[in-house]
């Protein structure tokens, strides 16, 4: 993929999000002029107390910016670390699906719906544990030829794995929030996020660069930050996690800039 190839996806991709932004903002306004619903007001007075509804629109807000601060900061270059870190803001977005499950649960969609937007959240959260986990081995000079293959293997781990999740069919909070019933599934995936850590902790004294020690705080603040906003329901939880993730994207990128002089 070249670099040009790259920002225009990139730009596209942003578009879209954009679009989804919108298109959430107004969808209770949708609703009542297509007569699924009696009041618009109602509607958004309802959307705006779901904290899923919130959630879902601040992570595509912020997969957005930072998506466009970036390709603004690296729009020359083909770094491979930040290739996979944009991968990781964009796996965000699909995180989404929460305010759709809201939506569809307003209009009394089939509940097979709403376990596949459940299934869609952890394929989004396996993605960008992944695509973090791979953005560390780049930063340790390992040569990665073709971006292609990393990222098709990626969706495809993640595809097979959310697919075997069993997700619980008692209630919404149980299908989607909740990892006790599948507590091998979670810690692997703290276990991933370590290594990943690590690695910059590796290339620290390796390398004699304090730069990649902040790499590794960055790295800590974005993981801890993504558990938190993923599991956690309560506005205060959601409001930590997401300031630990924008500290730790506007430190990563700062280094990474820092690290390889890209002005």
């Amino acid at each position: 993929m070249t670099i040009t190839h790259r920002n225009n996806t990139l730009l596209v991709i942003i578009g879209i999000l954009v679009a989804v932004l919108i298109f959430l903002a107004f969808v209770p306004y949708i609703l009542y002029m297509t007569g699924e619903i009696e009041s618009a007001y109602l509607a958004y007075k309802k959307l705006c107390t779901s904290s899923n509804y919130i959630f879902g629109f601040l992570l595509i807000l912020y997969s957005a910016a930072s998506l466009f601060i970036l390709r603004l900061f690296f729009y020359k270059t083909s770094s491979t670390e930040v290739f996979f870190f944009m991968i990781y803001l964009v796996s965000l977005a699909f995180e989404s699906s929460r305010s759709l499950i809201v939506i569809l649960q307003e209009l009394n969609s089939s509940f097979v719906y709403i376990m596949f937007l459940s299934r869609v959240a952890y394929f989004s959260k396996m993605c960008g544990v992944f695509a973090l986990f791979t953005s560390a081995l780049a930063s340790s000079d390992m040569i990665i030829n073709k971006l292609n293959m990393p990222v098709i293997i990626i969706i495809v781990i993640s595809f097979m794995l959310s697919s075997a999740i069993p997700l619980s069919d008692n209630t919404l909070d149980n299908s989607y929030y909740m990892p006790g019933f599948f507590s091998y599934y979670f810690f692997a995936l703290i276990f991933i996020e370590f290594l990943a850590l690590l690695i910059f902790v590796i290339n620290y004294f390796q390398k004699r660069n304090t730069e990649y020690f902040y790499l590794a705080i960055s790295l800590l603040f974005i993981v801890t930050g993504r558990e938190i906003t993923f599991y956690m329901v309560s506005i205060p939880y959601f409001s930590v996690g997401m300031a630990f993730m924008i500290a730790g994207t506007a430190l990563f990128s700062s280094k990474i800039r820092e690290i390889y002089k890209w002005y």
